[in-house]
């Protein structure tokens, strides 16, 4: 017997974890799929991280991202011809969403009412526009800022101050970087890591998603002069790295 149990991270607290344990145990056939954005712990659990859909393509053929935003872009425009500029431009664009299908679907859904290269610079100015332009979708799917605002409001206020200063990071971190700039602890980062807010990659550097990454910079630039602070120690860390050597 197979069981999918989708967006678990709703029912994820103290006991779920048991909960799962539980019903392996009293049922040993039974096999579990649950998509999830926190992590259970469940003895039993073997992760499986999911990526944003490759973006790489060559001049003329689009990789799975740019596949995915064609196939919904011509239902709004079908007019439109994929031609090598046109490729291009919806290469950068996948690279821009770091292949998040959702933002892929939410941005080709503009097709109809802007042109490509239109789309692009809205994107780059302004998360929010990340949002469906019509019904039809379920409330936590339309907009890319209503998905990250729910694991948003999951995270401890010392949790979120340390996430938005991280993004002064404009790339991966170390740990020592980040202690030095948010005065984070290690605890923490594994917090922020078992509720796929940041991945640890094999060149053991944290990193997050381009998407999630501009969604910290945003409310870090909300907070004022919490922002200069970050900067200011994130420029010294650098200063001080570049002088020990």
């Amino acid at each position: 017997l197979l069981l999918l149990l989708d967006n678990f991270e709703q029912l994820v607290d103290g006991t779920s974890s048991a909960l799962v344990d539980e019903l392996l145990a009293a049922a040993p056939e039974l096999k579990l799929i649950i998509t999830t954005r926190e992590r259970l712990n469940a003895r039993a659990e073997q992760l499986l991280l999911l990526d944003g859909l490759a973006a790489a393509g060559t001049a003329t053929q689009l990789g799975p991202a740019g596949q995915l935003f064609w196939t919904r872009l011509q239902q709004n425009r079908p007019e439109i011809e994929l031609d090598e500029a046109t490729t291009g431009q919806i290469i950068t664009l996948c690279e821009q969403l770091g292949g998040h299908p959702l933002a892929l679907e939410l941005a080709a859904a503009w097709g109809q009412a802007l042109p490509l290269a239109d789309i692009i610079a809205e994107v780059s100015r302004d998360q929010r526009f990340l949002a469906s332009p019509g019904a039809g979708r379920a409330d936590r799917h339309q907009s890319i800022t209503a998905v990250f605002a729910t694991s948003w409001q999951r995270l401890e206020p010392e949790a979120q101050r340390v996430y938005r200063q991280l993004s002064v990071f404009r790339g991966g971190f170390t740990l020592a970087a980040a202690r030095a700039v948010t005065n984070s602890s290690a605890l923490l980062l594994a917090e922020l890591v078992n509720r796929a807010l940041l991945r640890l990659d094999s060149d053991d550097r944290y990193r997050r998603h381009p998407l999630l990454l501009q969604y910290a910079a945003d409310r870090l630039t909300e907070s004022g002069t919490e922002q200069l602070m970050a900067e200011g120690r994130h420029l010294n860390y650098f200063v001080d790295l570049v002088t020990a050597q």
